[in-house]
């Protein structure tokens, strides 16, 4: 709670965390629809994401404001690593636990939706979609400068009784 009894809002990255779990569950459960094989193989693909996603987070807060260059070298070398980790993870699933690859690649897919959330949501803040339009408003063409005033700007209606 805040000074002014007020929950603070949520950081993004733990925001998205938890709308990614949400999702990934989500589409286990729908994934269970078209049976056991391929609603547990979007939960293990789920899984996987969701795991990169955490190592994601905790690499970028280790890295901080200020990177040397041992640190920097690390960071590539471990992205390398967590990449090859990741493909092993996948073939392995894949494979050896004889999953649907179909239903694993939706769940690699269904954590992202909260990472596009997410990222819609930082453009309507930033961008301003919803607020009321500042710019003003356009003038008719007869008064635009540097137009001619149209051929019969003078003269009067002479049709009505």
């Amino acid at each position: 709670m805040t000074e002014a009894g007020t929950t603070p809002p949520a950081a993004p990255e733990s925001r998205v965390v938890r709308r990614a779990t949400g999702f990934a569950l989500a589409a286990g459960f729908a994934g269970l629809a078209f049976g056991p094989r391929i609603g547990l193989s979007v939960l293990a693909g789920s899984a996987v994401t969701l795991g990169n996603l955490l190592l994601l987070r905790r690499m970028v807060g280790r890295l901080g404001a200020t990177v040397s260059g041992r640190v920097a070298v690390a960071t590539a070398l471990f992205t390398v690593v967590r990449y090859a980790l990741l493909t092993g993870v996948l073939i392995a699933i894949i494979a050896f636990w004889n999953a649907h690859p179909i239903g694993v690649v939706i769940g690699l897919g269904a954590p992202l939706l909260a990472i596009v959330l997410e990222v819609g949501r930082a453009g309507s803040r930033i961008f301003g979609a919803g607020a009321p339009d500042s710019s003003p408003a356009p003038r008719p063409p007869e008064s635009a400068p540097g137009r001619a005033a149209p051929k019969d700007a003078g003269r009067e209606d002479r049709s009505a009784p």
